[in-house]
């Protein structure tokens, strides 16, 4: 906290800060990947057109900003990454320390609720509302269903090797 607290003082336009995840699966010294985001502001708006831009668990925010948006809304699977994407519309700036500074635990349940029919739904509703609200062009929409909605189908032992070996490093 100390770090990300000293980085906002430092950035008092940033809305919301987040960094890297060390992801382990029985002991945080057992780390068995990094979930990397983008650190650089312009790298971050890129990538927030197909990628949840922050890592909801390292993230803290200034409260006006995320109220001025509307805080959270219901959208399962995915209120933390509609935030986002409405505090961008909105103007605001958010960021990433270039540091892993939360340790996180995964597992395969954690991974599989990614998966399967109830997800796709969520999923479709989450980019309908990005489309309705012009959160996301409609050809990056169109982009990450073909990238995505395959996965999600796939037999859960496919589905978390691919999710292990293309999103993490």
């Amino acid at each position: 906290f100390q770090k990300q607290v000293a980085a906002m003082a430092a950035f008092p336009g940033i809305a919301a800060m987040g960094c890297n995840l060390s992801e382990f699966n029985d002991f945080p010294n057992d780390t068995n990947s990094i979930k990397k985001v983008p650190s650089a502001i312009s790298e971050l708006k890129r990538y927030a057109m197909m990628r949840n831009p922050l890592n909801h668990p390292s993230v803290i925010f200034r409260k006006s900003a995320i109220e001025a948006v509307g805080s959270y809304k219901h959208m399962p699977f995915f209120e933390d990454y509609y935030l986002w994407l409405r505090l961008l519309k909105a103007g605001h700036t958010i960021g990433n320390l270039d540091e892993s500074l939360v340790y996180f635990r995964v597992g395969n349940a954690a991974l599989t609720r990614r998966h399967g029919t109830a997800y796709i739904k969520s999923e479709l509703n989450f980019y309908k509302c990005c489309l309705r609200e012009k959160l996301i062009p409609g050809y990056m929409v169109l982009f990450a269903l073909l990238i995505r909605l395959p996965i999600r189908i796939l037999p859960k032992k496919l589905f978390l090797q691919s999710y292990k070996t293309l999103l993490r490093k």
